[in-house]
């Protein structure tokens, strides 16, 4: 088994060369039925259907599947001076063609030996060619001398051929049909069957393209030489006379044999067809392979040139910017860097020169920023091994060169794929003298911010005392009045009643700042449920007796500040109450889910606000009305966008004034499994 299985490897490898030059074999045959190739067709057109077998050299298709060889030529000599167009079609072997030709899909075969059984299917014309049947062998079978020794011998011959029927008739020969008479060789070299038999001059042309003189050889004996012709359809009388008449013109004028010494005798190795394509095709893409080649090494010298430009442009940029780079290897060791690096880092150039690794070089510059005024940062005191590590593990580190009065360095480590290192360092002395500076800047303003909480919030409380005791007093000196008897009327009642309008927006201011200064301080947020807060809201808001005002049935917990939230709902409803200009209107609140958020919604059906005012609403002291007006202290939305921008939630207004529709809304975040607290806290009236 394995001796079988090496040959069939080294037959394959011997007819790799054959498989290149000969025509493919599996060619499916070309249907010809219907009208196009109908048999009125061919008589009343002049055109032929001429069926043929792959069998090289007498007849096959190329790769472009166009019939070609000594049969196909020998067709197109005869019939073409006679006006035929020829239309020809493949078969595998000649049992196809019989087949073919029987069920009137061909016209005529191309020539076929002569023997009785053929004329069964058509008639035969005269004779135009002679074949010689052999029988070859493997040159290591080179035993059999005579026909008789085939008895017992399994013998390749092409199905349905004149081989076949000479094999039939020697006692204990076993034919072996294969498809195609140019699949013949491989079986034999590869060991299926011991012997193949076919038309000589046919096989021994094969078996020099394929340069295996040296594998296979023919016997002595043959086992028959026989008539050939072709074989037309009975029904075509007009065809096989027209056939008849231009093979004896043929022969009388030397044609046939010509054509003959052109296919087989042209050299012991002619080039065909397919074979010239197959040259021109290797040497153009030699060719191209050359001038591929060619534009490659120009191409990799151009790269190489524009890529030593660009480093060297490079180079250029990062010495003008002070930008220090140094390459080292995979020791750590110093290998290449630019003019910036010995300009920044004079002192450690030698050490450079010497190649000296990096932990020398950064505890060198450590060394030098010891006994240096200069403030460097925290991480610069750390030991070259950590900075080392940090090189390795591609983080940042930080190195000083104080050759200048101090210069701070950022610098930063790569591993390059070719397993090198890179040091990138930037001077970012000013920038780090601009952090300090913004550092102190930032903690001033810090604590001006508390100063100015901690004032306003002082203020607010003292200036609250001396306006009760106002308010107080301004009832009493009322109440005196009522009692003496006297009736206050005219101007001494508008001025009274001014003073009490002036000791109400008082009291507003100072509520609003103590709101507005509280709110930029931390509040404790925790979950509660909204809807059991409505009532205490509801009661501390000045609300006209001709307004409504809807409220939620119920909604989710909440998570917030539960005061803020109160006071941030109070003072959006007295927002839409204040600024209202009719005896009654409606104010509407309900919710929607946001995400993780609920967004309450407040509308009302007052005059609205116009888009060039909704940008400013929510600034400190800016009010729409002036206060002898009905307008406020501009504190209030100030207030609401402070506190509910301190449990992270947002508040944005709508306004429509054509249709009386105006919307505050601002987010709360849902309570998700927390504590919703029970208790409710109600705030008093000043």
């Amino acid at each position: 088994m394995f001796r079988t299985l090496r040959r069939r490897a080294y037959a394959f490898c011997l007819l790799f060369l054959f498989a290149l030059t000969i025509p493919v074999a599996a060619i499916p045959q070309v249907s010809c039925e219907g009208a196009t190739c109908s048999k009125a067709d061919a008589e009343g057109g002049k055109t032929v259907r001429i069926g043929y077998t792959q069998f090289a050299p007498y007849s096959g298709t190329s790769n472009t599947g166009v019939a070609e060889g000594y049969m196909i030529d020998l067709a197109r000599l005869l019939l073409e001076p006679m006006d035929y167009t020829i239309r020809f079609i493949p078969h595998q072997n000649p049992s196809q063609l019989l087949e073919s030709l029987e069920a009137g899909r061909i016209d005529v075969t191309t020539p076929l030996s002569f023997n009785p059984e053929r004329e069964a299917y058509g008639a035969f014309t005269d004779s135009v060619y002679t074949f010689s049947f052999g029988v070859f062998v493997a040159r290591s079978d080179s035993s059999i001398t005579k026909a008789h020794e085939l008895a017992g011998l399994r013998v390749g011959v092409s199905q349905g051929s004149q081989a076949d029927r000479l094999l039939n008739s020697i006692e204990g020969a076993i034919a072996v049909p294969l498809d195609s008479g140019d699949e013949l060789l491989l079986p034999l070299l590869s060991g299926d069957v011991d012997a193949v038999a076919a038309p000589a001059s046919s096989l021994n042309y094969n078996i020099g393209r394929a340069g295996l003189s040296g594998r296979v050889q023919q016997m002595q004996f043959s086992l028959k030489e026989s008539q050939a012709g072709f074989l037309v359809d009975r029904s075509q009388a007009r065809l096989l006379q027209d056939l008849n008449a231009a093979i004896g013109l043929a022969l009388n004028r030397g044609h046939i044999e010509d054509l003959y010494s052109r296919c087989f005798e042209s050299g012991s190795d002619p080039l065909t067809h397919r074979e010239r394509s197959v040259v021109v095709l290797s040497g153009g893409v030699v060719f191209l392979a050359l001038l591929y080649w060619g534009w490659l090494h120009y191409g990799v010298r151009m790269r190489a040139h524009l890529a030593t430009e660009r480093a060297n442009s490079l180079q250029e940029v990062l010495n003008a910017t002070g930008e220090t780079l140094m390459i080292m290897d995979s020791q750590m060791r110093p290998i290449w860097w630019n003019d910036a690096f010995s300009d920044n880092f004079p002192h450690q150039v030698p050490l450079l020169e010497r190649g000296s690794n990096l932990k020398e070089i950064l505890a060198s510059i450590q060394q030098a920023n010891t006994n240096d005024a200069f403030c460097a940062p925290e991480s610069l005191n750390r030991s070259p091994d950590d900075q080392i590590l940090d090189l390795l593990a591609g983080r940042e580190a930080q190195s000083v060169d104080l050759v200048e009065g101090g210069k701070v360095f950022k610098s930063q480590g790569v591993r390059l794929s070719s397993g090198q290192y890179g040091i990138l360092a930037t001077d970012v002395t000013a920038l780090s003298i601009a952090n300090a500076k913004l550092k102190s800047n930032t903690e001033r303003l810090q604590q001006a911010n508390r100063n100015l909480s901690e004032f306003s919030h002082v203020a607010a409380h003292d200036l609250a005392g001396p306006l009760r005791n106002i308010r107080s007093l301004h009832r009493w000196i009322i109440e005196d009045i009522a009692d003496t008897g006297v009736e206050l009327e005219g101007e001494v009642l508008e001025n009274f009643e001014h003073i009490d309008w002036l000791i109400e927006c008082q009291g507003a201011l100072i509520d609003d700042l103590l709101a507005y200064s509280a709110s930029g301080q931390e509040a404790s947020s925790r979950a509660f449920d909204p809807t059991t807060r409505w009532a205490s809201v509801l009661d501390l808001c000045d609300i006209p007796k001709g307004f409504k005002v809807t409220t939620p049935s119920s909604m989710p917990h909440l998570f917030a500040d539960p005061v803020g939230y109160d006071i941030v709902i109070r003072n959006l409803i007295s927002n839409s109450a204040k600024h209202h200009d009719r005896e009654f209107g409606k104010i509407d609140i309900t919710y929607s889910l946001d995400g993780d958020d609920v967004k309450i919604h407040i509308m009302d059906d007052g005059p609205g606000i116009e888009n060039a005012h909704i940008s400013t609403i929510f600034q400190p002291f800016k009010t729409l009305k002036s206060r002898d007006r009905g307008g406020g202290t501009g504190l209030g939305l100030a207030f609401v966008e402070r506190t509910v921008g301190k449990w992270g939630g947002q508040v944005n207004v709508s306004s429509d004034p054509a249709n009386r529709v105006t919307t505050f809304s601002f987010t709360v975040p849902v309570a998700q499994n927390k504590s919703v607290a029970k208790n409710i806290i109600r705030l008093r009236a000043v």
